[in-house]
């Protein structure tokens, strides 16, 4: 038998992963991206934002599947630039952890869509 997976549409999990994956983006894109972007980076602000993505990304990544996987993988290269102090390359891996969640969160996971005949 086979773990349920969120992005099966019948998973009764699929909609609290969903819901997991939107907060995780409001909270990368209201909170962490703001604080990350002010001149100086609000590096307190910065470090409990993203410990909050982080954590969250690790939690709900099995239940998102492979995409949840490259989500996890992900957040190491994040610790590690933030602890580099590297700003703007974590800006802009954030960002695509951004539009990742977006995805997750719509229920769209990049599959192709089929062409209408």
């Amino acid at each position: 038998m086979t773990t349920p997976r969120a992005s099966d549409p019948h998973c009764r999990f699929a909609e609290p992963a969903r819901r997991a994956a939107w907060h995780t983006y409001l909270t990368l894109t209201c909170d962490l991206l703001p604080a990350l972007d002010s001149d100086p980076a609000d590096t307190g602000r910065t470090g409990a934002c993203l410990t909050q993505v982080i954590s969250r990304i690790l939690i709900w990544a099995p239940a998102w599947g492979p995409p949840g996987a490259v989500l996890a993988a992900a957040t190491y290269t994040a610790q590690r630039l933030h602890r580099d102090g590297d700003h703007l390359h974590l800006a802009r891996l954030l960002r695509v952890l951004a539009r990742r969640l977006f995805s997750l969160s719509s229920g769209r996971t990049g599959r192709p869509r089929p062409r209408p005949t």
